[in-house]
């Protein structure tokens, strides 16, 4: 069973992890308010990716540095500090609180390569090519999926031999 994981792990590429959910994507002039709002009609992904002008991944606004961000404001004391809350949603960009200093992965790695960075980043990990554009997202979840359907195919090659 170990080695057999183990070679999952090696001969897994990264291409076969990207997650099939659409990644939310902000522009580095959009405001917290924008970004907010996205996240009340969709919250696919926890992640929210700022790419340049040449699609070019600059910044990440991980659901964590999100909460982290709004705890200041969390509870609100009085209506003073909730009209500050709303009036701030409105004026802070997304270039001003996004984190720069994140962890990717390239499009040429493996498994063996994710596994130990799947913590560190809430589970979720952006994928990104030799120009640094976004790709997609590999997630705890598509991992494991992809460990469950070699595990069956596996159980079912054992079967079907033993017959």
């Amino acid at each position: 069973m170990i080695k057999h994981t183990e070679q999952i792990m090696k001969n897994t590429h990264i291409t076969e992890l990207l997650s099939n959910k659409e990644l939310n994507t902000v522009s580095s002039d959009d405001t917290l308010k924008v970004l907010l709002n996205n996240q009340l009609r969709d919250s696919t992904s926890t992640n929210y990716y700022m790419m340049d002008e040449n699609d070019v991944l600059r910044g990440i606004i991980s659901e964590r540095h999100l909460i982290r961000y709004l705890g200041g404001y969390i509870p609100f004391v009085d209506q003073k500090g909730l009209n500050q809350f709303l009036d701030n949603i409105e004026t802070v960009r997304i270039s001003d609180i996004m984190e720069t200093e994140f962890t990717s992965i390239s499009v040429d790695s493996f498994l063996t390569d994710i596994v130990p960075l799947i913590d560190d980043c809430c589970g979720e990990i952006p994928v990104i090519d030799s120009q640094g554009r976004l790709l997609g997202e590999v997630t705890a979840q598509s991992i494991l999926q992809r460990f469950e359907r070699k595990q069956i195919r596996r159980d079912e090659a054992v079967l079907a031999h033993s017959c």
